[in-house]
């Protein structure tokens, strides 16, 4: 099932609609242990530069092999390219892989499993040992966020914060209500600066506004949009996505 010149099609998109209940269930697992957690402790868990917003300035397709690597599958994926001859349907073909069979994961951490906070905290994985969970944890994070913006609004998260570079203040608020952690990304600390600068009132209560119905939303439990419309979200792509060379 190649995708001609990296674009999405309809049965690609049904693959993401049938796959995001697991993804859904998986994040909302990953948030319920978090919040298990004693705050105290989750600070002392996580580095001080502890963040994923920089992933949403790379494009959707990178933040992916990003993950893939720090999952030590960068080789699988490198033989699925050859075999597929490209990159998006090596992405797909990993993906089905890993949600059928979860155990091609078994083999991330190097060493003893983590019996104690400072062996967590210093718990490496991946790709010679170069990866911290806390880094895999933000990588997924990014990811489920890419997810669930193409879902949404028939865009990337990342082409969202491209958008928003650009100036269309649409983009900003839609890219905010996926994931507030967006904020940090360079193109909206300008747009927050620039807002600061002019005493734009409105738009700082529309802030405040969106964070507090997007914490309440995560209060009862958000899921992700799971009615995806493949013939929607390609109306809603005015273009077809980079390629990425690989």
């Amino acid at each position: 099932m190649p995708i001609p010149n990296g674009t999405l099609k309809p049965e690609h998109l049904h693959f993401i609609r049938d796959a995001i209940p697991k993804l859904d269930a998986g994040e909302r697992d990953m948030s319920g242990l978090a919040a298990s957690i004693p705050h105290e402790v989750f600070d002392m868990l996580l580095p001080e530069d502890f963040s994923w917003s920089d992933c949403y300035e790379l494009t959707a397709k990178q933040n992916v092999i990003l993950l893939f690597w720090s999952l030590g599958l960068s080789e699988h994926f490198g033989d699925l390219i050859k075999q597929t001859g490209n990159a998006n349907q090596a992405i797909i073909e990993l993906v089905s892989r890993y949600l059928q069979n979860p155990e091609l994961l078994k083999g991330w951490i190097h060493g003893e499993p983590p019996i104690s906070l400072d062996e967590f905290k210093n718990l490496r994985g991946g790709p010679g040992g170069e990866v911290t969970a806390q880094e895999v944890a933000g990588l997924i994070y990014s990811v489920l966020a890419q997810v669930r913006a193409l879902c949404k609004h028939g865009r990337f998260m990342s082409e969202l914060v491209a958008d928003a570079a650009q100036g269309k203040e649409e983009s900003f608020w839609h890219a905010v209500k996926i994931d507030p952690t967006v904020l940090a990304c360079s193109p909206f600390v300008r747009r927050m600066s620039i807002a600061h600068m002019r005493s734009e009132e409105k738009f700082f209560a529309d802030l405040a506004n969106t964070l507090k119905a997007k914490g309440e939303k995560k209060a009862k439990g958000e899921k992700v949009e799971q009615d995806l419309d493949p013939l929607r979200v390609i109306r809603k792509r005015p273009t077809p996505p980079p390629v990425i060379s690989c």
